[in-house]
């Protein structure tokens, strides 16, 4: 949907998963962005498992939608889910590694009032 970005998923999810909207405090991480056709939802403890069920359930039967509009959700499991997380922890290696090559770039060109 084009209405749809992390915010109004997390606005959607947040009261059935019983935490807060709050980006920082939730715990929960909304992986999407707007030109995606799917997005990820994850937990900081995988301790909510039932509630994730019961949110899946609610966005399938359209008791629950994100920006007004019926969405689709499932649950990974198995290769699917490792999957998901290897491509996750490749994504934040090359985000690290480009900050890292960013900052050593910058240390190359002597910052503030620095001269050969």
């Amino acid at each position: 949907a084009e209405k749809c970005d992390r915010e109004s998923i997390r606005e959607a999810v947040s009261a059935t998963l019983g935490v807060s909207t709050d980006v920082k405090s939730s715990g929960l991480y909304v992986d999407y962005s707007r030109s995606d056709t799917e997005g990820y939802l994850r937990l900081v403890n995988g301790s909510k498992a039932e509630e994730m069920k019961e949110l899946v359930s609610k966005i399938n039967d359209g008791s629950i939608k994100v920006a007004d509009e019926k969405a689709e959700a499932k649950v990974l499991e198995g290769e699917e889910e490792s999957a998901y997380y290897d491509k996750l922890e490749e994504f934040l290696n090359k985000r690290k590694r480009a900050q890292f090559e960013e900052r050593n770039e910058k240390r190359q060109k002597g910052g503030r009032g620095y001269r050969r």
